[in-house]
């Protein structure tokens, strides 16, 4: 009865195989491509803000850039002007 099953569903499961391979190779290049940096960007922005707050404008100005060159925003763009 298994063997019959296989034998006449084969190609629905490697296409669902295939399909859901897909999906996982096209979300793994979003994280990676687009999810990391946005974070990664988000953090020193954040680093940079705390920084700003405790007066450290030399720091703050650096992590804003190295915010800018992962993932440019335009709120991050504005407290980089800030900081001139």
């Amino acid at each position: 009865m298994i063997k019959e099953y296989f034998k006449t569903e084969w190609k629905g499961m490697l296409t669902a195989l295939a399909v859901s391979l897909v999906l996982a190779l096209i979300c793994g290049a979003y994280i990676y491509f687009i999810g990391m940096p946005i974070t990664e960007a988000r953090n020193k922005f954040n680093e940079g803000v705390k920084a700003m707050d405790i007066g450290d404008n030399k720091t703050a100005k650096s992590l804003f850039e190295e915010s800018n060159k992962l993932w440019w925003t335009a709120e991050t763009q504005q407290y980089l002007d800030k900081t001139k």
